[in-house]
């Protein structure tokens, strides 16, 4: 597969699941910097070239310019989503400007649109993004709205002074992090399911 590479460093946004569920506070800290390393290990093992790897209050971020670094991360233990995003000021005219300038290209042919999730924090509302980024969007491309299977979904999280805005997610393959939990010895039988498994 020929690799293509982003303009510029593009975020990579990462989620996680179980970590925040199932730890206590201290615990998800070195949870979370043990998947911080395991995800720069990936990078490095696939010689992906990456500028920072960071935590920020539930998220990690990957700032690359590679586009097959999302794929490499997927492969990290319990991550469960990626998304490539892109950046504005968390404005409701920064959030529009970019949204159009996201989602232009994509809605062609009468290619149907929603937003497919919002978060939010501090004062902006999920109802005023809705309505302001959605109408301009409507204004420049003419595009249906779509709430069930839309044809390009489009994702905005705002997160302090930043708004993070994407198209596509890769799926991760979720459990725990390597590295954080126990040894275990297990007994296979015919290379399908494991008979019997102890704890170390």
């Amino acid at each position: 597969m020929k690799e293509t590479r982003y303009g510029a460093s593009t975020p990579i946004l990462v989620r996680y699941g179980e970590i925040g569920i199932q730890k206590r506070q201290s615990q998800e800290a070195d949870i979370e910097r043990t998947l911080v390393n395991n995800i720069e290990r990936t990078l490095g093992f696939c010689a992906i070239s990456y500028e920072a790897v960071f935590r920020d209050f539930g998220r990690i971020f990957v700032k690359t310019r590679d586009s097959s670094a999302a794929q490499a991360v997927a492969s990290v233990l319990e991550l469960f989503q990626q998304v490539l995003s892109k950046t504005s000021a968390a404005t409701l005219d920064a959030m529009k400007s970019a949204a159009v300038r996201i989602v232009s290209p994509l809605l062609t042919n009468g290619k149907s649109l929603a937003f497919e999730h919002v978060e939010r924090e501090r004062t902006t509302t999920q109802a005023n993004i809705g309505e302001v980024v959605g109408g301009a969007i409507e204004k420049a491309t003419g595009a249906p709205v779509r709430l069930s299977k839309p044809d390009v979904p489009l994702f905005i999280e705002v997160r302090a002074s930043n708004a993070y805005l994407y198209t596509e997610v890769v799926p991760g393959v979720g459990g725990l992090p390597m590295g954080t939990q126990g040894k275990v010895i297990a007994l296979v039988s015919g290379g399908i399911a494991p008979r019997s498994r102890h704890g170390l």
